[in-house]
């Protein structure tokens, strides 16, 4: 869900690229690659902009303190 601050993570996939990399439900993400995140679609524009299989830094924010977690992107489901 959006906040003024990132994309807070309401619910991950097990077996997803994100859970993979160690984000976790609550986690905020607040930039991609440097780009600042503030909804959904920010995300989406990031990910699109990559191959799966490329490494991308996200950068977070967990219960009040900022993380990077680097995630390799898996294929895209069609």
């Amino acid at each position: 869900k959006p906040t003024l601050e990132g994309l807070e993570l309401a619910a991950l996939d097990i077996d997803s690229a994100a859970a993979k990399a160690g984000l976790k439900t609550g986690d905020r993400v607040t930039r991609i690659d440097s780009k600042p995140v503030v909804g959904p679609d920010d995300v989406q524009l990031a990910l699109t902009e990559k191959d799966a299989g490329q490494e991308v830094t996200m950068e977070i924010s967990r219960a009040g303190a900022a993380q990077q977690v680097k995630a390799l992107l898996a294929p895209r489901v069609p």
